[in-house]
């Protein structure tokens, strides 16, 4: 008899175990993608207010730029760090969905991780000397400092930062299209940004020119945004087929 009513409450708690368990797992698929793409606008905004000009442009129009909206640059370029928490949280959400999608040993999933990672780091290390020059003032410095801290940051955000932004993309598009984890689209959408990527990196032999430094008139991390955007959106969705399942 107390066998019985043993199993009868090991039974009865259960559901509640398990409930609990889900719970985490459901909020963790809503934040992931939701912190992706705040991350994502916080770093287009970021872009649009630095309003960074192109590597074509003359170093008086740099140093008019840096001095006259100074204050524009650094909260543009503060906002694109800000955006770095939310991406990264996606990125642990989006590993995780992939590495399960993919199964041992995760190869793919591995390697996107790691190119998120490099993207992030190339981009965010060739904005600091750009960013100092503007914090500190461009009086008394040589323009050419000036423009060796442009072409840094014009440099990391197209074409030096092409091959970490290319296998981005191809390995969770990869994984996308063997295992449907996601949209097909995805992956289809994916391999014009990073048809793209080979033109920013073709553009590194460059010094003038519409695709100077891979600039290819911006439209690298414009696409780059977009399907990542769509990425977030898609995974959301899944999400929430998931928990109504």
């Amino acid at each position: 008899m107390t066998d019985q009513r043993t199993a009868l409450d090991t039974d009865a708690a259960a559901p509640v175990r398990s409930h609990q368990e889900q719970a985490p797992s459901a909020r963790y698929r809503r934040a992931g993608p939701v912190a992706g793409l705040a991350g994502l606008a916080l770093f287009v905004a970021g872009s649009l207010l630095a309003g960074l000009p192109g590597p074509n442009a003359r170093v008086a129009t740099v140093i008019t730029h840096l001095t006259a909206d100074r204050g524009a640059v650094l909260a543009g370029i503060l906002l694109m760090f800000l955006a770095l928490p939310g991406l990264l949280v996606f990125l642990g959400y989006l590993r995780n969905l992939l590495a399960g999608a993919e199964g041992a040993p995760g190869v793919l999933a591995a390697a996107a991780a790691a190119a998120w990672l490099l993207l992030f780091a190339v981009i965010g290390i060739g904005l600091l000397p750009l960013a100092a020059v503007a914090w500190r003032g461009t009086a008394g410095l040589p323009p050419a400092v000036v423009r060796l801290c442009a072409d840094m940051a014009t440099l990391s955000l197209y074409a030096l930062s092409a091959p970490a932004a290319a296998v981005s993309v191809l390995a969770p598009a990869a994984i996308i299209w063997r295992t449907r984890v996601l949209p097909r689209w995805l992956a289809l959408f994916g391999l014009a940004e990073v048809a793209v990527n080979v033109v920013e990196l073709a553009g590194l032999m460059a010094a003038r020119g519409s695709d100077a430094a891979g600039y290819a008139a911006g439209i690298g991390p414009l696409l780059w945004t977009l399907w990542a955007v769509a990425l977030c959106g898609s995974a959301l969705t899944a999400g929430r087929r998931a928990r109504r399942a």
